[in-house]
């Protein structure tokens, strides 16, 4: 582990997969599924692996003129959530390259969503976030995310594209998680929630 507790990031694993590859030196495809896998991401989630009832993934890529990869379909679940996704990602000589990505989610537990949080959020976001959403259900999620990846998360009108929403209904909002030696109650909860929720 690091300083701060969190595993290094290394090479991702999984188990339970089956799938097809075919490539040469100009590029290739393959196609994943699995109806029960365990995926290990170290160095990504406070939690690595990631018990998935449901996956399958279909992408090629090409080395010329430069790398390309073009995400066919993924579609991922388990009891916590849904994803359906695709989009592309091309290299550039300077710098991260340029992403295209659009993806759906059907369904998502709002209590469960910290845990599929990446390390990058922060320890501070990340433990507000598992003590403040207690209930609720998520539906209708989109992500959509396009343009030169230094400029992200886009701020710059005209710079790109990021955009994220969700239909949030019967939940519940811990503002203040169990404040400890605060010497006055914490703020009320807010309960029975019915929102269409907007990152942009």
């Amino acid at each position: 582990v690091d300083g701060q507790g969190h595993p290094h990031a290394g090479v991702p694993g999984a188990t339970g997969l089956d799938g097809s590859l075919e490539a040469t030196e100009a590029g290739g495809t393959a196609t994943v599924r699995a109806s029960r896998a365990l995926l290990d991401l170290p160095g990504v989630f406070e939690v690595p692996r990631i018990a998935l009832d449901q996956f399958s993934a279909a992408l090629r890529w090409s080395t010329a003129p430069q790398w390309s990869v073009r995400l066919e379909s993924l579609n991922v679940a388990n009891a916590d959530f849904e994803v359906n996704a695709s989009g592309s990602w091309v290299a550039a000589p300077d710098g991260p390259g340029t992403i295209d990505f659009s993806a759906k989610v059907p369904r998502l537990s709002v209590r469960a969503t910290p845990r599929y949080l990446p390390l990058a959020v922060g320890a501070t976001t990340r433990a507000w976030l598992a003590g403040a959403l207690r209930e609720g259900k998520a539906t209708e999620g989109a992500v959509r995310v396009r343009g030169d990846l230094r400029a992200f998360p886009f701020a710059q009108p005209g710079s790109g594209e990021f955009r994220a929403s969700v239909r949030v209904r019967d939940g519940d909002l811990a503002i203040e998680p169990a404040p400890e030696g605060a010497g006055r109650p914490p703020w009320p909860p807010l309960e029975d929630i019915d929102a269409d929720v907007v990152f942009e």
